[in-house]
């Protein structure tokens, strides 16, 4: 097991005061003093087989959501940096062998290129701090059984959307609370905040007997809310939850991005 904090804690206990060049060498002792031992790699560039030869998930796994404590980011290369750049997320900034100050491009000639970058992510422990703050939880939920009858639950969602009936992948997330329109589901939710769209919320049922995790959602200091509870249910979603119905959202604003829910 992959211990985080651990990594984290040696960048910032030994980053220093600007760039040494040894962004691939300070991250590698960082994964070491979490716990793990990734195979040495000339380059930060080729540094990410190593990662997923240690369990790593990459950036089309993890999806659209925000970076998360340890995250590991390779950035490709650019003129003059053929080796490529790596860095990891401390829970505020990028760091490497320095404190980055301006996101996961390193200095000027890397934030005027903009390369394209990678994020990778140890796999969360189920139930774990980190598991659930990665599932938008405020803090670890509770652990409910559904009753007889079942539990009526609701799903916010906008575009092509798995949600208006679930696939095996998708992930559970619903709301025993039915927002009233497309504001009040941001301000419960933060749909658009993990890049998603929102159109749509359509009920379900989940069948008796299945457990579920409901607790608060986790909202940034700086976002308008309403303090609301979801349910989580573990994938497969689909022998657990029956679709009902799909109706539009009241639209008294645009909350959304290109993406889709």
């Amino acid at each position: 097991m992959w211990d985080r904090k651990k990594a984290v804690r040696y960048l910032i206990q030994n980053a220093q005061p600007s760039s040494r060049g040894r962004c691939a060498e300070y991250v590698r002792m960082a994964i070491e003093a979490g716990g793990l031992r990734p195979a040495r790699r000339g380059s930060a560039k080729d540094v990410g087989e190593s990662l997923l030869a240690l369990g790593f998930e990459t950036s089309a796994r993890i999806g659209s959501s925000l970076p998360q404590v340890a995250d590991i980011a390779i950035v490709q290369p650019i003129v003059g940096h053929p080796h490529g750049h790596i860095c990891m997320f401390d829970g505020c900034r990028w760091i490497s062998d320095f404190v980055q100050n301006y996101g996961v491009h390193p200095g000027p000639a890397y934030r005027a290129q903009r390369p394209p970058f990678a994020i990778y992510r140890y796999p969360f422990a189920f139930g774990s701090e980190f598991f659930w703050r990665d599932k938008g939880f405020a803090r670890p939920p509770q652990q409910r059984r559904a009753p007889v009858g079942g539990v009526v639950v609701y799903r916010c969602w906008g575009g092509p959307s798995s949600f208006e009936r679930p696939d095996m992948k998708s992930d559970g997330f619903f709301s025993a609370v039915k927002p009233r329109s497309v504001v009040d589901a941001e301000l419960r939710f933060n749909i658009a905040d993990w890049g998603n769209r929102i159109h749509f919320v359509s009920t379900f049922r989940l069948r008796e007997g299945f457990p579920f995790w409901v607790g608060p959602v986790f909202h940034g200091p700086f976002d308008a809310h309403r303090a609301t509870d979801q349910l989580y249910v573990e994938p497969p979603v689909p022998p657990k939850v029956i679709w009902i119905a799909k109706e539009l959202l009241a639209y008294d604003a645009f909350v959304g991005t290109s993406g889709n829910a």
